[in-house]
C-alpha cells in the first residue's frame, strides 16, 4: 500500500510539472515584439500574426539550445541562457536572418 501511495504521489507531482508555464517576450531586428510562453513540453512565441514553436530544452546546463519552426514556413534556433532558477534571457535567429533578444520567467 505504501509503495502504491509513493506512485501516486510521484505521479501527481509529474503531471502538476507539465502544467507549469513561463512567460517570455521580446522583440526582433525586424521591430516585431513577440510574446510566448514556456512549458515543460514546449515553448511558443508570437507576433500576433505568427506563431513558432517548438521543444523545451531540458537539462542541467545553464546555457540550452532548441529549434523551433514557424506558420510562416521560417524556421530558428532558439539559445536560453538561465540567470536564476525561475528565468532568464534568451536570443532567437530566424531562417531569414532576424535575430532577436527575449526575458522569460519571473
Amino acid at each position: 500500500m505504501k509503495k502504491i501511495l509513493i506512485s501516486v504521489g510521484i505521479a501527481v507531482a509529474l503531471s502538476a510539472c507539465s502544467t507549469i508555464s513561463l512567460p517570455i517576450s521580446g522583440s526582433t531586428s525586424d521591430g516585431q515584439s513577440w510574446t510566448g510562453y514556456f512549458t515543460v513540453q514546449k515553448f511558443e512565441l508570437s507576433d500576433g500574426n505568427n506563431i513558432c514553436s517548438g521543444v523545451t530544452p531540458m537539462g542541467t546546463s545553464k546555457i540550452q539550445t532548441a529549434e523551433f519552426t514557424c506558420e510562416d514556413g521560417r524556421t530558428g534556433t532558439l539559445t536560453t541562457n538561465r540567470t536564476s532558477m525561475r528565468g532568464g534571457v534568451a536570443n532567437v535567429t530566424f531562417s531569414d536572418g532576424a535575430i532577436g533578444s527575449f526575458e522569460y520567467g519571473t
